[in-house]
């Protein structure tokens, strides 16, 4: 595979950070980024057997707009929690709200970076891709087609 150049605006924080890790910043950056993505695809493979499609669906539906830091992520079970008490999200999505939320409250921080993660991606994907909510959940939530939760 390839390598191109690229250009990327960070902070003096996360320069610092990718410096004491290596000289070559290059390197350091795409390692990390690899290490985080395969992460993220790790996680996801685990939850597809946990949550339902309907669940992934309320979960990206109550995500929209939601922008997590590094350190709110943990909050992202309450957000679901709001959704459904105040908006009635799990009659919407046919799911039930409060174990989807204990669900949620038992996954550990890299498995709520990947579920925040997989929303913020459909969210920032093209509005012509989502004629079909649920192929699309499964597309950013990497869920295979069979054995969905």
């Amino acid at each position: 595979m390839g390598k191109r150049v690229v250009g990327i605006y960070m902070s003096d924080d996360m320069l610092k950070r990718i410096d004491e890790r290596s000289d070559n910043r290059s390197r350091t950056v795409e390692q990390d980024l690899d290490r985080y993505y395969f992460m993220l695809d790790y996680e996801l493979e685990k939850l597809s057997e946990i949550f339902s499609i309907e669940e992934y669906c309320l979960i990206t539906d109550a995500l929209n707009g939601v922008l997590f830091s590094p350190w709110s992520i943990r909050l992202l079970p309450a957000q679901i929690e709001d959704v459904i008490l105040y908006e009635k999200a799990s009659r919407k999505w046919k799911v039930k709200g409060q174990e989807l939320v204990e669900k949620l409250k038992k996954c550990n921080y890299g498995q709520l970076l990947a579920i925040a993660d997989a929303a913020e991606r459909f969210w920032d994907s093209d509005p012509k891709e989502h004629t079909n909510i649920q192929d699309m959940i499964r597309k950013y939530f990497r869920i295979p087609l069979e054995g969905i939760g």
